[in-house]
């Protein structure tokens, strides 16, 4: 039987008017990055995603904690939370408010079962599709406040879930996204506070006082503090929380005009202890001193370095920064505190150029595979990495794909430029293929070449590094996903062989090992993975598609075959047609 096309029409229509929580959009680009994975421990969140309904005014946004996983600590509130979209951020209040431009507000409901923060838009300014969200919750917030409330991991280690949802104003569903939080213990992470031997400081003022804080950068900070620069006598906790340059919470605040940041920022609190209250004017000038490393300035001409301070309005100079560039130091004297960052302008020297990685595609005495084509985002043509605190190198695809690197301290003994390419597997034609009923997923590879300060190839390094490699669905469909590896190029043989211990996460579309080379990487798999046969699956194949959902149509009314009666009541309707979007692939 054939169903006329105003009938297939309605259908739709009545299905779409009232879609159910398990079809509504999917928020894109949805990521959750916490600074402490330590299970129990306090933690900073930075949610991003991408909206893709537009949400109108008075509608919400609002982020579930898996079963209450989450604790929200008493006390937490709008100020320890920003949100941000498309770089700029929104005023908060606890409740939404009036007019153009009134704050987004914020409530929380914690209990040991639900832990969840809603945001509500005013009644005048509503957020377009496609829109870029950042929210930031515990102490890294700092638009509407500094916050001091973070929340608190799950006490077992495991890996938990994150939901969010848009909404309109009558909660009717909009989009809904997860995302997932791995709790392991103590570990090194990207966006963190750089540490310091010890970051808070208790001296009277009675006397002359001068203050050291050594970060694990081993960049440096002095303070020195006259005798009687505040009125009283009792003790003052002095407290210096630096953070690399891009990871502040004000960061949407730009550099001022042709100069870059140097190193890190420095967010620098006096508290007076007797009643809490917080110290941000003195009597007499204090004197800081902050030392930066090589590193730091480079391709920056030394002698325009100044000291700015940020403020709401943005970045401003601090008069009389004194350079002493034979100590790595730069001076001021000041009679406030406040959050403080080195800036300086770039030099002529004209930025690396990327290398063509010829040795590597070249086999035996023939010649290389024409330079490789560069299909990356977000990533410059070369970086330069220190290698006292480590790094974590991530570079993004423009198919969805990405890839991770994670290099520890002490990788290598001195500074190296990193390149890092995106190569398309149909380019490299001098590399052998992978072996008989094997491919590379995806048809990426990537190259990673180093070079030290003086433009000699570095081959290897001195400890071992973390390689991740993300995958997308799509470029999955076709392989046996359990049976992924990461593989590198062996120069010499000119083959591919596995790398020892590399696993895959099917949940997070991951491969990931330890390296110690450089070379070629990529994910190989076995082509041809196993059908499962999914519910609505008539046709067997494994997915869900217009050829089942033609099945579906021809057994319309009084089903001529059982299986496509996927609820059993004897009718092909509806609940049928709706069963079978839930599990469409497409």
């Amino acid at each position: 039987m054939r169903l006329a096309a105003h009938t297939l029409s309605l259908i739709l229509y009545v299905f779409l008017i009232n879609i159910p929580e398990a079809w509504a959009n999917q928020l894109r680009f949805v990521s959750n990055f916490i600074d402490n994975s330590t299970p129990g421990a306090e933690a900073n969140h930075t949610i991003r995603f991408t909206t893709v309904s537009p949400i109108p005014v008075s509608g919400k946004i609002t982020i579930f904690f898996e079963g209450g996983a989450f604790s929200i600590p008493a006390g937490l509130d709008h100020t320890d939370v920003d949100l941000a979209v498309n770089g700029f951020n929104r005023s908060l209040a606890a409740s939404p408010g009036n007019g153009n431009n009134s704050p987004i507000g914020v409530s929380i409901v914690n209990t040991s079962t639900d832990s969840r923060i809603v945001f509500t838009l005013n009644n005048a300014n509503s957020i377009s599709e496609g829109s870029q969200m950042t929210i930031t919750i515990g102490t890294k917030a700092g638009f509407n406040a500094i916050g001091d409330k973070r929340l608190i991991s799950p006490a077992r280690i495991g890996t938990y879930r994150i939901y969010l949802k848009t909404t309109e104003s009558d909660d009717a569903l909009l989009d809904l996204a997860e995302t997932m939080v791995a709790i392991v213990g103590p570990v090194s992470v990207t966006a963190e506070k750089i540490s310091f031997a010890s970051s808070t400081l208790s001296f009277s003022p009675s006397a002359a006082t001068t203050t050291i804080f050594k970060s694990s950068d081993n960049s440096q900070l002095n303070i020195f503090y006259p005798a009687g620069f505040v009125d009283f006598s009792d003790n003052v906790s002095l407290r210096v929380d630096a953070y690399k340059k891009e990871d502040y919470p004000l960061t949407q605040h730009a550099a001022p005009a042709t100069f870059s940041a140097v190193g890190k920022i420095y967010d620098i609190k006096l508290i007076r202890e007797a009643d809490q209250s917080q110290i941000t004017t003195f009597n007499k000038s204090v004197t800081f001193d902050f030392f930066y490393l090589d590193f730091d300035i480079y391709n920056l001409d030394e002698n325009t370095l100044k000291v700015y301070t940020l403020a709401s309005s943005g970045w401003s100079e601090v008069s009389g920064s004194t350079v002493h560039p034979a100590e790595n130091r730069i001076s001021i004297s000041v009679t406030h505190l406040s959050v403080f960052s080195i800036f300086g302008q770039p030099t002529t020297t004209p930025t690396p150029t990327q290398p063509t990685p010829t040795s590597i595609f070249s086999s035996g005495g023939g010649g290389g595979a024409p330079t490789p084509p560069k299909i990356d985002i977000g990533l410059p043509e070369s970086i330069l990495v220190s290698p006292l605190t480590g790094q974590t190198i991530k570079q993004k695809n423009i198919d969805g794909s990405s890839m991770t690197l994670t290099l520890q301290p002490n990788f290598l003994k001195s500074t190296v430029t990193f390149n890092i390419t995106t190569i398309l597997r149909r380019t490299a034609t001098s590399i052998t293929p992978p072996p008989p009923s094997l491919d590379i997923v995806g048809d990426r590879i990537y190259s990673i070449l180093v070079k030290d300060l003086d433009n000699r190839d570095v081959k290897q390094f001195d400890n071992s590094a973390f390689l991740s490699l993300h995958y997308t669905d799509a470029q999955a469909a076709d392989f046996d996903e359990q049976a992924f590896k990461l593989y590198s190029i062996n120069p010499t043989l000119n083959k591919w062989e596995p790398i020892f211990g590399s696993a895959v996460d099917t949940e997070q579309n991951i491969v990931s090992g330890s390296i110690t080379h450089l070379t070629l990487f990529t994910i190989i798999g076995k082509v041809g993975r196993p059908i499962t046969k999914r519910i609505a699956d008539f046709s067997g194949d494994g997915r869900v598609d217009l050829v089942d959902f033609s099945i579906l149509l021809y057994n319309w009314g009084i089903p001529k075959r059982k299986e496509a009666d996927i609820n059993g009541d004897l009718r092909i309707d509806l609940i049928d047609f709706s069963i079978m979007l839930y599990w469409w692939t497409g």
